[in-house]
């Protein structure tokens, strides 16, 4: 469980709660959002956080909210893509023909928030 300070950054807070994405499951920036600051809003700052800082733990485990990778910008964006899929599948998420991850491995906002031990 992750008690989270409320001096914290809003981007600690979001590694805070990255970081209880466990093996073999998958969440969304959205989720990540709404388990911090109680709305979906944030996803992009989620994003940005995942993108940029190399303190975002598992940044794979965070997917889009149809289920699939976010392919991001740059010249490598196809081989983050595919190194992500495979790091999921290597923890046991599959994936369907259309890319997106198994829905019964993904964990929800409330799920999240409930893990960081925060009066809700």
């Amino acid at each position: 469980m992750a008690q989270m300070a409320s001096g914290d950054s809003l981007e600690d807070r979001f590694i805070a709660v990255a970081r209880l994405v466990r093996k073999g499951e998958w969440t969304t920036y959205g989720d990540i959002s709404a388990a911090v600051t109680g709305s979906v809003r944030a996803a992009r700052a989620v994003a940005r956080a995942a993108a940029l800082s190399a303190d975002f733990p598992h940044a794979h485990r965070v997917l889009r909210a149809d289920g699939s990778v976010a392919r991001g910008d740059g010249p490598r964006r196809a081989e983050r893509v595919d190194r992500a899929r495979s790091a999921l599948e290597a923890e046991g998420v599959a994936f369907n023909l259309a890319g997106r991850a198994d829905p019964a491995a993904r964990v929800h906002w409330d799920e999240l928030a409930r893990r960081t031990g925060a009066p809700r």
